[in-house]
């Protein structure tokens, strides 16, 4: 303990700015989750402000004020979900409320409609003639020998050049799967960065709306103790 009170003891003015700017980094770098904790500070203790301004604040206005923590809370909460329901591409919660009360049967716009459906079958016949070509062989043994064997050397040569195409087709597949895949990596990681930020802000909204909720419950449902608590 002594050498860290030495440590802080011989920092130079520079380094004193330089660990005052990284805690302010540090701060910085949850902004959101402070202004969470500073307005549920705020909700908080502002009956406590106003008992200490005036003398004495009834339990009726107590009751009052948390109802309406309450209802700000539930509201902020609401909104979170919301937020991180459309991020997702999935229906809000007001739209599925207003969607469920719209298949009730008996409400005005429930208009059943009769589609007809007609069907038309047709048969179709049709003809295929398959043509050949005769090939005569003529010449001798030997001339149709020399044939065969320049037909067996030129298919051959097709065979050797498919597998050569094949091979190469194949390194190409191979070498574009990789860039895909790393390309997809790549775009993984940036959603889930994005995601991610975009959950936490929505997080962070329902957490102030949970913590607003808890105190107005407070004051709503036992003003008498708080009252007593200011005094």
């Amino acid at each position: 303990m002594d050498e860290v009170k030495k440590s802080w003891k011989l920092l130079t003015p520079i380094q004193w700015l330089k660990k005052l700017l990284s805690i302010g980094s540090w701060l910085y770098k949850q902004r959101t989750g402070w202004v969470v904790v500073l307005v549920s500070a705020i909700a908080l203790i502002f009956p406590w402000l106003l008992s200490s301004l005036f003398s004495t604040i009834s339990e009726n206005w107590l009751r009052k004020y948390g109802l309406l923590i309450q209802i700000m809370g539930f509201l902020l909460a609401l909104y979170g979900v919301n937020s991180n329901l459309n991020q997702l591409g999935l229906r809000s919660i007001p739209a599925r409320i207003w969607e469920y009360l719209r298949e009730f049967p008996i409400l005005p716009w429930d208009v059943k409609r009769t589609y007809l459906r007609s069907a038309m079958s047709g048969g179709s016949s049709g003809s295929s003639a398959v043509s050949g070509t005769v090939i005569s062989v003529g010449g001798s043994l030997e001339e149709r020998l020399d044939r065969l064997e320049d037909d067996y050397r030129k298919l051959v040569k097709e065979i050797r050049d498919i597998d050569n195409k094949r091979e190469v087709d194949k390194k190409q597949i191979l070498s574009r799967f990789k860039e895909l895949e790393r390309d997809s990596e790549t775009r993984t990681d940036d959603l889930r960065s994005e995601f991610s930020r975009v959950f936490e802000s929505a997080i962070k909204i329902e957490i102030l709306g949970i913590l607003l909720f808890v105190v107005g419950s407070a004051y709503a449902t036992i003003p008498d103790l708080m009252v007593n608590l200011m005094r």
